[in-house]
């Protein structure tokens, strides 16, 4: 595996990505970022900070190392499933993403050969971290 085109490529599609979150954050109307018409589960800020949450679990090292910054809580993995007790802002949130943005370029940075090869550090993904996709 070449790494740093490797790094170099997942660095900028995953920055690509945050970057499109980030516009779709900043050009969100706010009657649509809170909209008390439908529920919390669809509405923006909710949908925004799960996807943050989300992305910051999966960039941490393993499953039981992650812990979200504050003011977010673990509610997210609990089974009975309880939406955040706060609305989340824009501002929060785009700290929130920055904050991700770090870490993943952190993780992408600190890649090595083994530790691209090596399992995810997530039970339910069985997946390498950088897959190499598959071989003839």
């Amino acid at each position: 595996m070449n790494l740093p085109l490797v790094k170099e490529a997942v660095a900028s599609q995953y920055g690509a990505a945050l970057d499109m979150m980030e516009n779709a954050m900043r050009a969100c109307p706010d009657a649509h970022w809170v909209d008390e018409k439908v529920t919390v589960g669809q509405q923006f800020w909710y949908l925004v900070f799960h996807t943050l949450w989300w992305h910051d679990h999966y960039v941490s090292p393993t499953e039981e190392s992650h812990r979200p910054p504050a003011p977010y809580t673990m509610d997210e993995m609990a089974p009975e499933y309880v939406y955040p007790a706060t609305t989340y802002t824009r501002d929060q949130l785009l700290a929130f993403l920055e904050y991700g943005r770090d870490r993943c370029r952190e993780r992408i940075r600190g890649l090595t050969d083994e530790s691209a090869a090596a399992p995810c550090g997530f039970e339910r993904s069985a997946p390498r971290w950088v897959s190499r996709g598959a071989r003839p």
